[in-house]
């Protein structure tokens, strides 16, 4: 590993742990934890006690440990084992979005029986294709429907894009609620929309906000390539996830708030 990089880790780690780093050393029952928790502690309180004397083996043998717990970063909410609290991803081209909003008007049982309408806001974020810049994707968060449509809109005409905004803005409005957005949404009305994102200066991002909230977002694909034939399943999380994370920042509850202290926290302070 480069030197710079080492540096950068150490102070990344230090910067932010300061606070914490005679409570962590202080307590050794901390470093009996098991799993890859327990190992990363290990791995990471060599590099705490040492400061400036870090050693290359260390912050390669933590390098290492991060990596791997990046791959096990899932969204428990999208897995179907979560039962309940369980969304479903949904990915449409075109003109089956629309049939698709239909769903967001009435409240099923399990066995799929109507059973009633539903209103209240919906939670949206939006990907577009950087060259030509367009509009790629409409991602629809429906918390009581539990699931997120993916909205495949980059191969739809100008009048197509307008049926879709003319669909979406009806049927909040039908509903009686607002699109929660995090930042402007040019594609929507203002009247049509609740902006989430704290109004400060310098303006926070998404994924910081969601991490006061206990959700730690994935971004490596923010310059993901939204026009592909086929979306990755990595890419499909993180659009739904960007519209999920919405309805926790409002005050919902999802299951990524619920995820181990310590990994949570960890992640946090080395991200």
């Amino acid at each position: 590993m480069p030197l710079s990089l080492q540096q950068h880790t150490h102070t990344t780690i230090s910067s932010k742990m300061e606070h914490r780093i005679t409570w962590t050393c202080s307590n050794r029952d901390t470093l009996n934890v098991g799993g890859e928790e327990g190992h990363f502690l290990v791995a990471l309180e060599p590099i705490l006690l040492r400061g400036d004397n870090v050693r290359r083996e260390d912050v390669e043998d933590l390098e290492m440990l991060w990596r791997n717990v990046m791959r096990k970063l899932d969204y428990p909410s999208f897995n179907p084992t979560s039962g309940n609290q369980f969304y479903n991803i949904v990915v449409l081209k075109g003109e089956a979005g629309f049939r698709y909003l239909e769903r967001f008007k009435i409240r099923a049982d399990k066995n799929g029986t109507k059973n009633g309408y539903v209103g209240g806001d919906l939670f949206v974020d939006t990907e577009s294709i950087m060259t030509p810049s367009r509009l790629a994707l409409i991602s629809i968060c429906c918390p009581r429907d539990k699931s997120v449509l993916l909205w495949r809109v980059h191969e739809m005409s100008r009048e197509g894009l307008t049926a879709v905004w003319h669909s979406i803005e009806d049927l909040v409005a039908w509903r009686g609620g607002k699109l929660v957005v995090f930042g402007p949404e040019h594609f929507f009305t203002k009247d049509s929309t609740h902006n989430i994102q704290p109004n400060v200066h310098p303006m926070p991002a998404l994924i910081d906000v969601a991490k006061n909230y206990g959700v730690i977002l994935d971004k490596s694909n923010t310059l993901s390539d939204w026009g592909v034939f086929k979306l990755r399943r990595d890419q499909e999380e993180y659009a739904a996830m960007d519209a999920l994370v919405l309805y926790a920042i409002d005050g919902g509850r999802i299951l990524e708030q619920s995820e181990r202290p310590l990994r949570k926290f960890l992640l946090t302070v080395t991200h």
